[in-house]
């Protein structure tokens, strides 16, 4: 079996032009989340909230504040990880519905379910082999480069080349068990290498695919966020506010909850949900359509 590249890549782009509805009820629920999110890290980490932002960004960071920053962390991580855990396995698997299982419309596609307890895992393991992945590469780089280090001169190209094989090797992997995801949806099933022999001589289409559905969103993206915020500062300035009103929107006030859910904040919340999903769909799309090509689902051409 073999699938369009192309048709693929644009598969996000067709369900968000046809299913504008579904579309809207996703953001809406990744909207109710983050500003769910949002208000449990003001009201539980307070006024230390900014701080630790600023800490986090920070180019040195200090070791000792980082664990006592994560200590800080805890009790809000512990509500909010799984909470966004069991939101992307949602939204994930509506995204997946209307590909693979078009007839199963529901609410909008979403629905909380096997399916859903299943995309969790799966989200969890390759998180967890991903991690591995990266940390037993990056050792192996770091051997490699410390032993032809030694030969003079070389270092720094042996240390661009050690990083551009580390960075293949992850890449390759990647695109390889991409299809585990769409595979644990259609077989209700968790898989993960039955992706594997799925996508053997597959490599470059699916790479091909990928590359496009996640630059045609970013530019998507770019250029509406631009848009955006070109129309809302005018907005705020007609309206007798100030260059400092809009700095401060781009740069919200986690002190408190009043100084945060401005209805300037909360309309830029409510565009930022919009688009994200709309991105969020362009990229989860495409491995979908891929899947239901080479594993020979006709169903998946069209929708109900």
């Amino acid at each position: 079996m073999t699938f369009s590249p192309t048709e693929a890549a644009f598969e996000g782009f067709r369900i968000t032009r046809e299913k504008p509805r579904a579309v809207l009820a996703w953001a809406a629920l990744y909207l109710a989340v983050n500003l769910f999110i949002a208000w449990l890290a003001i009201a539980m980490v307070g006024p230390d909230f900014a701080a630790l932002q600023a800490a986090a960004k920070s180019a040195s960071p200090d070791v000792e504040a980082t664990f006592g920053n994560l200590r800080k962390l805890a009790p809000f991580l512990a509500l909010a990880v799984p909470i966004m855990l069991a939101v992307n396995a949602v939204l994930i698997c509506a995204v997946y519905r209307v590909v693979l299982r078009p007839q199963e419309r529901g609410m909008e596609y979403l629905k909380i379910g096997g399916d859903e307890l299943r995309m969790a895992g799966l989200i969890l393991v390759l998180a967890s082999l991903g991690l591995g992945v990266v940390l037993v590469t990056g050792l192996a780089v770091g051997i490699i480069t410390a032993v032809l280090g030694l030969i003079g001169g070389l270092a720094p190209l042996i240390d661009v080349l050690a990083a551009v094989a580390a960075l293949g090797v992850v890449l390759w992997g990647a695109v390889r068990l991409s299809l585990a995801g769409p595979l644990t949806f259609a077989t209700r099933e968790i898989h993960v290498f039955r992706s594997w022999p799925l996508t053997r001589g597959q490599f470059w289409p699916l790479l091909g695919t990928y590359v496009i559905a996640w630059l045609m969103g970013f530019v998507v993206m770019l250029v509406a966020a631009v848009m955006f915020a070109a129309l809302l500062s005018a907005v705020i300035l007609a309206t007798g506010g100030s260059i400092e009103t809009v700095g401060k929107l781009m740069q919200p006030d986690t002190s408190s909850v009043a100084t945060f859910f401005t209805p300037a904040m909360l309309l830029s919340q409510v565009f930022s949900a919009v688009l994200r999903t709309v991105f969020f769909t362009v990229v989860l799309a495409p491995p979908a359509m891929a899947y239901a090509a080479l594993a020979g689902r006709p169903e998946a051409e069209t929708f109900a």
